[in-house]
């Protein structure tokens, strides 16, 4: 009764829109009354936790709650996003009169007199750069866009500016509704968001950030762990996107020019350490005024930076599953390219899991030494299978891509492992997944390994849908939890133990 004449009223205006973050949602405010006077008002529109209360003090006491449930589970993919945009510690350039030694190929003749060519070892001054080119990059700050293949290398290129001298390195602001808003106008056409927003992220940089240029590589190439894979090539629309970029700020008029702002979009391969080298040198020896020594150097310190950032989310990732093995628990991993680590990206969706109790894992914490994987993929009859061990080429025969190569091989170590549960990532229109999408499920189907998807994600976002999703995959996943807690499983899995 009191249900069929309850009086009700909207409202949706700027009184309503929540100010607790830089999003600022538009909410609509439902007030009811029932004939017995109960009163209750219902908000939605929200995207966040923060939009369920009204005061300061409700909302700083969700933010608290939520601060203690995020200390108590680890996120690593999370970790990550901030972690590879952080500084690493590096080896300044060597000092004047430092020896450096250096292999050399020779011409020579052999006893016979044949001509042959073999190498020795040089002692020579390590070369460094005329002082005033060391005061011009000390002056020098350059802008580097959150976005792409840099959540797989920033660390590699901050620290490589950082070891040539160069006085600040800065980042543009994180992928959010409000960066797209006021730079996703510019006018390139592309499938995927995660290329279409690093318009975006250029123009946040150019007219924010106070640089004097702006570094926007076109990485052919990624190093890769895996070896039975036939390639690792970047996705090609991720390399072509600084190029188009660069179109789209100077097609009607330079802005760059304009700003005075220099636009650096050199092509590298980084799955060969000394090509990268080369290429860099020969693209910054007239701009920055380096030497070819100064440029290895710094190379291998950014190299370094990347050694360290991948063995600490390893070993964290292991800490995780670690645990979850002797607390019969799940990891909830996932799977996606580097830019899934943008939360922008992501929209969030992993935060979610971690705030239901579930630690979080993603593709570059998965261990890869051979003491976590050798149980995984041994048999019944205690031969380990090697090749599959160290790539994809059993179930993926056209392995060129990094980033379908990583998906794949994570896909077979969840698989193989009954604590983890994989949440696989992709982005509306992307082919490279596409092609692998079928595989993937063919691999968790084949021992029942629990397998979810957010694919076609794009710049938009129904947080009443994606809500949905995430409350559906947590109740099975419960249910998992319980079985594991109960000595069984919804999969036959590899025995494992967790490492003292």
């Amino acid at each position: 009764h009191d249900a069929m004449h309850m009086r009700y009223e909207t409202r949706n205006d700027e009184a309503t829109r929540c100010t607790f973050c830089s999003n600022a949602c538009s909410r609509t405010f439902i007030d009811t009354e029932t004939p017995s006077g109960q009163v209750s008002r219902y908000i939605s529109g929200f995207s966040c936790e923060k939009g369920l209360v009204e005061s300061k003090e409700a909302m700083k006491a969700i933010a608290r709650a939520t601060s203690l449930k995020c200390k108590a589970t680890p996120n690593l993919v999370h970790e990550a996003s901030k972690l590879v945009f952080s500084s690493f510690e590096f080896e300044p350039l060597p000092q004047e009169g430092h020896i450096i030694e250096e292999e050399v190929e020779v011409a020579g003749r052999s006893l016979l007199g044949f001509k042959r060519r073999r190498t020795e070892i040089r002692r020579r001054p390590f070369e460094r750069p005329p002082p005033d080119a060391l005061e011009r990059r000390r002056s020098l700050r350059v802008g580097i866009p959150k976005t792409l293949t840099l959540y797989h290398c920033a660390h590699f290129f901050s620290t490589f500016f950082r070891t040539l001298g160069v006085g600040k390195v800065v980042f543009s602001n994180t992928t959010s509704d409000k960066l797209w808003e006021e730079g996703g106008k510019w006018g390139t056409i592309d499938p995927c968001f995660p290329s279409k927003v690093a318009n975006a992220h250029v123009h946040n940089l150019l007219r924010k950030k106070d640089v004097d240029a702006i570094f926007f590589p076109m990485i052919s190439h990624l190093e890769s762990h895996l070896e039975e894979v036939r390639g690792s090539t970047a996705c090609t629309v991720q390399t072509a996107t600084p190029e188009v970029v660069y179109a789209s700020f100077t097609k009607e008029k330079d802005y760059f020019k304009e700003a005075g702002v220099e636009y650096w979009k050199p092509l590298l391969n980084m799955e060969r350490r000394s090509e990268c080298a080369a290429g860099l040198h020969e693209y910054f020896e007239d701009r920055l005024d380096v030497t070819r020594d100064e440029v290895e150097h710094a190379c291998r310190q950014g190299f370094r930076a990347m050694e360290a950032y991948r063995r600490k989310l390893r070993q964290k990732g292991r800490e995780s599953i670690d645990r979850a093995v002797r607390e019969h628990d799940i990891v909830v991993v996932g799977i996606g390219r580097p830019y899934h680590n943008d939360p922008g990206i992501n929209h969030g969706i992993l935060r979610q899991f971690q705030l239901r109790g579930y630690p979080v894992i993603g593709v570059e914490s998965i261990p890869v030494d051979e003491a976590f994987l050798l149980p995984l993929f041994r048999d019944g009859a205690g031969r380990v299978d090697t090749a599959a061990m160290k790539g994809v080429l059993d179930v993926w025969k056209r392995a060129y891509n990094y980033g379908a190569n990583n998906k794949l091989w994570v896909a077979k170590v969840i698989a193989r492992h009954p604590n983890l549960v994989g949440i696989d990532f992709s982005c509306f229109k992307c082919g490279y997944d596409c092609s692998i999408s079928g595989y993937m499920e063919n691999i968790a189907e084949s021992v029942r390994s629990p397998y979810f998807v957010f694919h076609d994600l794009d710049q938009k976002k129904s947080a009443a849908a994606l809500d949905l999703r995430i409350s559906s995959i947590a109740y099975f996943l419960d249910q998992l939890r319980n079985d594991l807690k109960a000595g069984s499983s919804l999969r036959p899995g590899t025995h494992v133990e967790a490492r003292a």
